[in-house]
């Protein structure tokens, strides 16, 4: 009987050892399970874990600033060579996972101010939102957003009428609302006016056609139009 040698091929792996996010290593630290090998790169901490980070400042009519701060865990794992102390897969090919359940910035509700609206904006690509929603980041986002005050703006319609009252004149008065805006009067005939206040307190978020009705005795302001005041009645209508 001849006898035949028959080659045996045999592949072998280097040993492997997983570096989890909670037990960073050192460069330089000895590898578990060995005598004389050494992690060639630092897996610290902030390698294996990542926060995406939502800051949301808010400034009331004051000036005072409230943070609300809202952060989504990430980690990764890193398999490392036990032979050449490297990781076996690129650090920056390896996935970041959110830690447990939590992967989203929740939505944030911004106080409302009666006669001011909000304004939304996001400080990194200065566009401006609508509202602040749940969103789900990457690692690799933060995303800083300041809320500010502006007062809304309001409109009343003056009108100017006769005894009969029919219109003589239009005056529009635009100012902020809840704010007292001085007004000259300009009434349809020549002279000197006192300077009138009108408030657009009664005003809304989305302002009605407000006026404002003065009754004016014309032949008595013919007559006396250089000294001329208001007479009779004024009537505020919104509707």
């Amino acid at each position: 009987m001849k006898v035949v040698d028959t080659p045996i091929k045999l592949k072998l792996r280097h040993m492997a050892y997983q570096v989890d996010f909670d037990h960073p290593v050192q460069k330089g630290d000895l590898i578990a399970g060995t005598k004389d090998r050494h992690y060639q790169v630092d897996l610290s901490e902030d390698v294996l874990n990542r926060y995406a980070v939502r800051t949301i400042v808010i400034t009331d009519l004051q000036g005072n600033q409230t943070q609300i701060v809202q952060r989504v865990h990430f980690v990764r794992i890193v398999w490392v060579d036990a032979v050449t102390g490297l990781p076996i897969i690129p650090l920056e090919s390896v996935d970041w996972q959110t830690l447990n359940t939590k992967s989203i910035w929740n939505a944030v509700s911004i106080p409302q101010i009666d006669g001011y609206q909000a304004i939304i904006t996001d400080t990194d690509t200065g566009q401006q939102l609508i509202s602040i929603d749940k969103q789900t980041p990457s690692a690799t986002n933060n995303q800083t957003i300041n809320v500010i005050y502006q007062a809304k703006t309001g409109q009343r319609i003056i009108n100017y009428v006769d005894e009969n009252d029919n219109v003589i004149g239009t005056q529009t008065v635009t100012g902020d609302i809840n704010t007292m805006v001085p007004v000259k009067l300009n009434l349809p005939k020549t002279g000197s006016w006192p300077t009138k206040t009108i408030s657009l307190t009664a005003l809304r978020s989305r302002p009605p056609i407000s006026q404002l009705t003065f009754w004016l005795f014309i032949g008595w302001l013919r007559k006396h139009h250089s000294c001329a005041r208001l007479r009779g009645r004024s009537t505020l209508e919104i509707r």
